[in-house]
């Protein structure tokens, strides 16, 4: 099962013809314990995209959080702005939201609290919301923390020869795969166990 973040880059020169920005869900398993496994939720925060092009220089997206969420289709298109028309080395991302973002309270866009991704008695985000039922065992994990040693948001960079289309696979079933649901299979709260299971994103994230 993955789902599958695409991000189309808008020349600054009209030598780029426009496009839409898309994120598609590719919801066929992949093996057979996927069979088994049942998403109700799945949102993340990808925060702070920046590119490196060839030449050394590089491209920061401003006011950069969007919400992916399996459940909405409007969360699953992403827009690069006046991106340089050179050739682009590498793509960096953060999953999750900066210190910035969980401590100026209530905020708009992809970052408003009715989305459902803002602990209102933690001032904080939650990063990563994964819920569903793998086999007979049902999960739920909420990872958020910003503060010093519990900061769960990672930031991630990826080589890439990728001219207008950059494709990002998020496999659920590769976090789920590296934890023992029969002893850890709820996290609400931020501390060093979000913290630690921030750790199984790597496997979760590819690049095509």
């Amino acid at each position: 099962m993955k789902f599958v973040l695409i991000l189309i880059l808008l020349g600054a020169t009209n030598t780029i013809a426009q496009k839409d920005v898309s994120i598609s869900f590719d919801l066929n398993p992949t093996d057979s314990l996927a069979e088994e496994l049942e998403i109700d939720v799945f949102k993340f925060y990808i925060s702070s995209v920046s590119l490196q092009f060839e030449d050394g220089s590089s491209y920061q997206e401003s006011n950069s959080y969007h919400l992916i969420n399996k459940a909405d289709s409007n969360s699953q298109l992403i827009l690069l702005n006046s991106v340089p028309n050179k050739p682009i080395a590498q793509i960096s991302f953060t999953l999750g939201t900066d210190s910035l973002a969980n401590v100026s309270g209530a905020i708009g866009g992809d970052l408003d609290p009715i989305l459902g991704m803002y602990w209102a008695w933690n001032s904080g985000y939650i990063n990563f919301k994964l819920e569903g039922k793998k086999g007979a065992q049902t999960f739920e994990f909420h990872i958020g923390g910003y503060n010093g040693v519990e900061a769960t948001a990672k930031t991630f960079s990826y080589s890439t020869d990728a001219d207008q289309e950059i494709k990002i696979n998020i496999d659920p079933l590769a976090f789920l795969n590296q934890i023992d649901l029969t002893t850890t299979h709820s996290l609400m709260i931020p501390g060093a166990e979000a913290v630690l299971l921030t750790d199984n994103y790597q496997n979760m994230i590819s690049i095509e």
